[in-house]
């Protein structure tokens, strides 16, 4: 009997569609009988006759095409087509030499675009059976029964069921309506349709939870992406089965109780030379992660500022030493999508190691979140290198992305040859340099892709992802991946609206003549951030933050205590700040243009926290 092989098919509409489908395009295709399907081929080893039998059998407008060509996304959303052997597309081609590894593999009309109407009932893929349940007499699926038979308590006959996801308090509740006359949907089961909670929805008290595929695959087929990893995916939907959507501030509450606040761990720091005086103080005796922080900054004369640290200079300390992670030599790439490169007096000097530490420790004693990984440097933490596929749009360095681009453009074994003998030094390093031909040259760059981004860091990846497993937190993130990537990944900028919710206004009585000066310094005060949200002042929304808090941005387990905005009458022109109590006072002016003046010299001046 012969072997199946499955992967993972998304059939497109458009005969020019050259880019991944967005996610509302991606349902309306699923509507009608395309998009995402998992298919299972009877015979790993088929011919093209096999393969088009059951791609036809999936997807039976294609019949009509005219042909078919299939296709592989790129980070970049675009994809890239896969050459047609002589023979036309096989089970086993697709398997073995088309380097599809397990990326989507996008079906594309040849000649004739699908038109985007529903199926006719002669066209359905499959029935689906259908079993009324006798507690609340609703037709369900029968493959899904047994699961509603378990949360079904209604006594009297319904419309609609709810599966209710564990969720943190801010996520939304998905609910499934059943239509009372199903029409069988792109996969034969009845139409679904996506609603609000509203008085007439049941919810159910112990729901099963749906599978994150089931939910990935319907609304976005490229949440991590466009390679579509697939064991990333299974470990995540293996993790959100052994841990349902946890809620990220109980996690990190829960790591931070190891910390031992009646012991101190002392820096003393140059603001002009943070990474000195960090690593001076991590490799002491006494060092551990798990003691509370204290910062001293000291001036330009070597004098401490004498600060007790409160939470103002360990903010302050982490977000400057974090700015020189990402932006020193052990990182490199877009400013907010870094990935880790070769440095190897970093190595040596074991700083890959402190640099994952350090983030570790900002996380979990209340410091900025390090928001600056690229989507394959977290799949790479949270999977580990060898269960990622890089993407070509992770090199950052044109000159080699061109080569590899040329190789993957070439339409004959001429072309081959010219772009394999511009780059043979490269292939040769990555293990890469050996025949490469139309049909094996996607896998060919797919080695080289991940060597340069996965393997050929992989000894600082190792060291990188030992310092992230300290105090626990490299656990948390393996077994939270989804909850943790606001954490690492790219963060929405800051928003005058969320500075203003931010900051509370501490008020006099109301009718006093403090309170009507005060109402007037608000009113600037809220302008002042609306036009800098704009560029008109002279500062940035994070300056403004640092300023008063000594963070750029919102800590993941947010200010203690909250930030307040308090008033200056007539003892001083410009703001002054309490970072460790995060208060701003601003300048009372009868003038807006004055207080603008003033609000940008004094931030722009401040040595770094305190008074202005």
């Amino acid at each position: 009997m012969a072997e199946t092989w499955t992967h993972t098919f998304f059939c497109l509409a458009d005969k020019d569609e050259d880019h991944v489908p967005p996610p509302e395009r991606s349902l309306a295709l699923q509507t009608i009988g395309l998009g995402r399907k998992r298919i299972t081929f009877p015979d790993k080893n088929g011919t093209h006759e096999d393969l088009c039998e059951t791609l036809h059998s999936f997807y039976p407008p294609l019949k009509d095409a005219g042909g078919f060509q299939i296709l592989r996304g790129f980070r970049s959303k675009a994809l890239q087509s896969i050459p047609i052997p002589t023979s036309g597309y096989s089970v086993k081609f697709l398997r073995t030499e088309s380097g599809l590894n397990q990326a989507v593999a996008y079906v594309r009309p040849l000649q004739t675009s699908i038109p985007m109407i529903e199926l006719q009932d002669s066209d359905k893929v499959e029935a689906v059976a259908m079993e009324k349940c006798k507690t609340c007499e609703t037709e369900i699926p029968l493959q899904d029964l047994a699961r509603h038979i378990q949360c079904c308590t209604r006594t009297q006959p319904v419309s609609s069921f709810t599966l209710e996801v564990p969720s943190s308090p801010a996520e939304d509740v998905i609910v499934l309506e059943t239509v009372n006359e199903p029409v069988a949907g792109p996969s034969g089961y009845p139409s679904q349709s996506l609603i609000p909670a509203s008085t007439s929805t049941v919810v159910l008290s112990e729901p099963a939870v749906p599978t994150y595929r089931d939910y990935v695959d319907l609304i976005c087929p490229d949440v991590w992406s466009d390679s579509d990893n697939e064991d990333l995916n299974r470990a995540i939907e293996e993790s959100l089965k052994d841990h349902p959507c946890t809620n990220l501030q109980d996690i990190l509450l829960s790591l931070r109780k190891d910390i031992n606040t009646d012991e101190v761990l002392r820096f003393n720091i140059n603001r002009k030379n943070v990474w000195d005086g960090t690593i001076r103080g991590m490799r002491r005796p006494n060092f551990s992660v798990k003691k509370r922080i204290d910062i001293k900054f000291t001036d330009d004369d070597g004098n401490s500022e004498g600060a007790v640290d409160m939470g103002g200079p360990m903010r302050e300390f982490f977000r400057l030493v974090l700015q020189h992670i990402k932006l020193g030599p052990m990182f490199t790439g877009p400013e907010n999508e870094r990935v880790l490169c070769c440095h190897a007096p970093s190595l040596r000097d074991n700083s890959y190691f402190y640099a994952g530490q350090l983030i570790a420790m900002s996380i979990l004693h209340g410091g900025p979140s390090p928001n600056f990984f690229s989507p394959v440097l977290y799949q790479a933490v949270v999977a580990g290198a060898d269960g990622v596929q890089a993407d070509i749009g992770d090199i950052h360095d044109p000159e080699t992305e061109s080569y590899l681009l040329e190789i993957l453009g070439a339409q004959c074994k001429e072309d081959i040859d010219r772009a394999v003998e511009k780059c043979a030094n490269l292939l040769s390093l990555a293990g890469c340099l050996r025949t490469i031909t139309l049909v094996n040259k996607n896998e060919v760059v797919q080695d080289v892709i991940n060597w340069i981004v996965l393997q050929r860091t992989r000894a600082q990846f190792e060291r990188f992802q030992e310092g992230l497993r300290s105090g626990g937190l490299l656990d948390a993130v393996q077994s939270h991946p989804t909850t943790f990537k606001q954490v690492f990944l790219k963060c929405d900028k800051l928003t005058a609206e969320t500075l203003e919710q931010l900051f509370k206004e501490e008020r006099s009585e109301y009718g006093s003549n403090k309170y009507d000066q005060e109402s007037e310094a608000v009113c600037h005060w809220r302008d002042y951030l609306l036009e800098t949200e704009m560029g008109i002042t002279d500062v940035t929304l994070e300056e403004i933050l640092v300023f008063a808090t000594g963070s750029d941005s919102v800590p993941t387990l947010g200010f203690d205590p909250q930030p307040t905005v308090q008033f200056l009458y007539d003892s001083s022109r410009y703001p002054q700040a309490n970072t460790c109590a995060n208060i701003l006072k601003i300048p009372c002016k009868a003038s807006y243009d004055d207080f603008k003046c003033d609000m940008d010299f004094g931030i722009k001046n401040s040595p770094g926290f305190g008074v202005a």
